[in-house]
């Protein structure tokens, strides 16, 4: 004897139900990567903010001159900076950490497809907190695309703001 209420799908019903998931998720993921690399970027940025606001907050402190720069073999790169910056006490002012010069913080590597781009070699924090000479803006490249990219102004009094405008991407 064969039951009466036999309940399920059809497999006309699943193969249909399968093809609206199949489409509603077409348009979802490219939605969720957009939303994971500006959640990226603001993360980065946060990072960098606070990184260039401790480093300052080190050279009043201290009443000594600050570094922050890409450091390799313990002298500044101009590129390269998402490969982890580093600040660190610069007494003879030549942006090289000798032995005798303490190394202040470093930060991690940044997202491997991201690009960080700043237009001098190095921040430099006077004993007062002035980036005299080193002023300029530090562009974040998500992806290495100007898209969705930030920059990060440090200004002639070491302060720091972000902006979406003036964002450089040389890629």
């Amino acid at each position: 004897m064969r039951p009466t209420n036999v309940s399920g799908f059809t497999l006309v019903e699943t193969i249909v139900a399968l093809l609206v998931l199949t489409i509603l998720l077409g348009v979802a993921i490219p939605s969720l990567t957009e939303l994971q690399r500006q959640y990226r970027t603001d993360a980065a940025m946060r990072q960098l903010q606070q990184f260039i606001a401790l480093a300052r907050n080190q050279a009043i402190n201290y009443r000594t001159r600050v570094v922050v720069c890409r450091l390799e073999n313990n002298s500044c790169l101009d590129s390269d900076w998402q490969a982890g910056i580093s600040a660190f006490i610069d007494n003879n002012d030549d942006r090289i950490r000798d032995s005798s010069e303490p190394l202040l913080q470093e930060s991690g590597t940044f997202h491997r497809e991201d690009g960080i781009f700043y237009n001098r070699k190095a921040i430099r924090f006077m004993q007062d907190g002035l980036a005299t000479g080193s002023n300029g803006t530090l562009s974040y490249c998500p992806d290495n695309l100007a898209d969705n990219g930030q920059a990060l102004i440090v200004n002639q009094a070491g302060r720091t703001r972000r902006s979406n405008a003036g964002i450089n991407c040389p890629g």
